[in-house]
């Protein structure tokens, strides 16, 4: 498929660079490039105990990977996904819990993660997301219900939010998340109230009582600016997420035992790297 779509918006081929089901698949250290989604589960008799990990996926026409129709226990982890029309799907979920963490995703036209279609139970932990414009935006009327949001990074440029949340989120526990980027006319749209400022937010709002506010230019160590057109195409193999020192996405994650033992400092960093931590593999390993 070419990159980006000749006509936005018009119909794509549905074809899938990996698609999977069923229980106790793996799936790790592929390349999966130039395909409507890159990795996908589906719906089946059992979608259960799948790990998905240490891939490289790039230049997706819709979603990067679908954690869609898990039921428990799929986990979608430490891969990178650069150039995807959406970033991470989990439309929907039942039930959980399906866990997706240390992951990076860079150049994303529209939702960083999509969840549509009343997920359940879906966990988002240390993942880092960089697109242009709002860093965070849900476009759906359907119910989340039941999920939980720690330590990701969400780097954008302006927009009319940070985070603009659209439908009613029941159950669910959003917190310790850094956003980077602006400027906003507003901080947040959530449960249909809006909040003007990270500090309303932090004294007001039911969610992100510990949220942290970055400087885009200056959050990564290597230079690396959200894209300016979703258009342009990256290589994912020189895009560098780590953090700069200094910024405040160092330590100030929440402790989450099983997923960040061991950090440094006085706390777990934001995002998908630890301060200090050479870069995982992503991809296919040499012989």
């Amino acid at each position: 498929m070419p990159w980006p779509s000749e006509a936005k918006g018009a119909a794509v081929e549905e074809n899938r660079g990996i698609e999977i089901s069923g229980a106790g698949q793996e799936v790790c250290y592929n390349r999966v490039r130039n395909f409507k989604d890159g990795i996908d589960t589906f719906p089946s008799q059992v979608c259960a105990a799948i790990d998905i990990h240490q891939n490289d996926v790039s230049k997706c026409l819709d979603d990067g990977c679908e954690m869609d129709y898990s039921e428990r226990n799929t986990r979608l982890y430490c891969n990178r996904f650069t150039d995807v029309f959406q970033g991470i799907s989990v439309q929907p979920v039942f039930g959980g819990p399906v866990y997706v963490f240390r992951n990076v995703v860079y150049n994303i036209d529209v939702e960083p993660v999509k969840m549509h279609n009343s997920p359940s139970g879906a966990l988002f932990f240390h993942n880092t997301f960089v697109k242009v414009g709002v860093p965070l935006v849900l476009m759906t009327s359907e119910p989340v219900r039941n999920s939980v949001y720690r330590n990701n990074l969400f780097i954008g440029t302006g927009g009319n939010y940070a985070y603009e949340c659209n439908p009613p989120m029941i159950n669910c526990d959003f917190d310790y998340d850094g956003f980077g980027g602006g400027p906003w006319k507003l901080f947040l749209k959530w449960n249909n109230v809006r909040y003007a400022t990270a500090q309303e937010v932090r004294e007001k709002a039911p969610v992100y009582r510990h949220v942290t506010v970055l400087d885009a230019a200056t959050v990564f160590a290597s230079g690396i600016q959200p894209p300016e057109a979703w258009a342009r195409k990256f290589d994912g193999a020189v895009i560098d997420l780590r953090l700069k020192p200094g910024t405040p996405a160092i330590d100030a994650g929440e402790v989450l035992p099983g997923f960040n033992d061991g950090y440094k400092g006085q706390g777990p960093d934001l995002g998908a790297y630890e301060l200090g931590e050479p870069l995982p593999h992503y991809g296919p390993r040499s012989q």
